[in-house]
């Protein structure tokens, strides 16, 4: 039993080095897809953190240009009096 099974393998020994070398090909692709998605994670929480910042500046800038508005407009009253 064990004649036909290293027969089979000595004469087709490259069908054999082509299914481990697939393997091996296949294992290295979900590695670098695997360390492609955890650089995308990072930059989307790096960007996430960048619009947040972005955000809460555009929010203070608006308050601090009501604020001149109503100052311009409580002095333009005032001095209308």
């Amino acid at each position: 039993m064990s004649e036909p099974a290293h027969s089979f393998l000595s004469k087709n020994w490259h069908i054999l080095l082509w299914v481990v070398s697939a393997i091996f090909i296949a294992g290295g692709f979900f590695a670098e897809f695997q360390y492609l998605q955890s650089e995308i994670e990072t930059l989307n929480q790096r960007l996430n953190k960048k619009i947040d910042v972005i955000n809460s500046l555009d929010n203070r800038v608006e308050k601090i240009e009501h604020y001149i508005e109503y100052e311009k407009g409580y002095k333009d009253a005032n001095s209308r009096k």
